[in-house]
């Protein structure tokens, strides 16, 4: 028995001492790979930054400039920001091109061409300032809002009434002088004064108001406010764009806004390219399939090393 268990713990030993060692070969080789890194880190490691294209100002060679100072000093590469000069004393930066007009557009071209030749990592704001949106973006796809009018009527009564459009005070107009964008929402009756306790207090007229606007209802006794609701744009514009540029904001809640206001971006960079959007999605789907098989989780989402030269 004693014998039995004296193999017993010589294995024991002999296999905890190989398992240090393995460890200490693999801590090893990790300090040296991380002393390595942390003295020349990989690209993806390395620090990147903001691009500020103040008031759209930039010229091809500003731009390689810039690139192969980034390059030099270390970088991975910087997300390109069209932006206003908020303060500009004398007008120290001049007004560039309108952000995604044809020149804006052959600069960023650039950028990326330089980017990928640098091997840097480039990224840009979807729009100059802040947030996304632009002048491409039509009143269905920008920023909308819920507007109301009030018509008091008392009951019982027959109420045959043309309720007015509710104001819309920044959104678009047309020669009629009506939003260029609005939809119809409800007609809601409610108790003139005092809480509204319980749902059944209220009427939903949305029916019985016709297409100009008029309402015919019978009214039940009392007072009652008729609200007419409208959704139309709120007129938000971007904020501090380049001076040639601006627009309205996108609908954020709307996902065919966004797209729109992507693929809007995608087409007219890609055109610069050389390349349609439907090559560079797929480009993008072997792209990320090669990093996974690398066994990275999520590429950059703009990586100028998958643009072409």
């Amino acid at each position: 028995m004693q014998q039995a268990m004296k193999r017993v713990k010589d294995v024991l030993i002999k296999h905890l001492a190989l398992t240090l060692g393995w460890t200490a070969l693999a801590a090893t080789a990790f300090g040296q790979t991380l002393e390595k890194e942390f003295a020349d880190p990989p690209v993806d490691s390395r620090p990147r930054a903001f691009w500020c294209w103040l008031n759209g100002s930039m010229s091809e060679e500003q731009i390689t400039r810039d690139l192969r100072e980034m390059k030099d000093k270390g970088m991975s590469g910087a997300e390109i920001w069209d932006v206003s000069a908020h303060r500009n004393p004398g007008g120290f930066v001049p007004a560039g091109p309108p952000f995604l007009g044809d020149e804006s557009l052959g600069l960023i071209a650039h950028a990326i061409r330089e980017g990928t030749r640098l091997d840097l990592r480039l990224g840009m704001v979807a729009s100059s300032g802040w947030n996304a949106g632009g002048s491409w973006v039509p009143p269905h796809f920008a920023g909308k809002g819920l507007f109301w009018s009030k018509e008091n009527v008392k009951g019982p009564a027959r109420v045959d009434l043309k309720l007015a459009f509710p104001e819309c005070p920044h959104a678009p107009k047309g020669e009629d002088g009506l939003p260029l964008f609005h939809k119809e929402i409800a007609v809601i009756a409610v108790p003139v004064g005092g809480a509204l306790e319980n749902i059944n207090q209220s009427f939903d007229l949305t029916d019985k108001m016709a297409p100009d606007g008029r309402l015919r209802w019978d009214a039940p006794p009392g007072e009652w406010a008729v609200l007419r609701f409208v959704c139309s744009n709120h007129g938000q514009q971007l904020i501090v764009p380049s001076p040639n540029s601006g627009g309205p904001m996108i609908d954020f809640f709307d996902p065919a806004a966004t797209e729109f206001h992507v693929r809007h971006i995608a087409d007219g960079i890609l055109g610069k390219l050389g390349r349609k959007a439907r090559e560079a999605e797929e480009d993008g789907r072997h792209h990320q399939a090669k990093l996974e098989r690398a066994g990275v989780a999520n590429g950059s989402p703009v990586s100028a090393s998958a643009a072409p030269s």
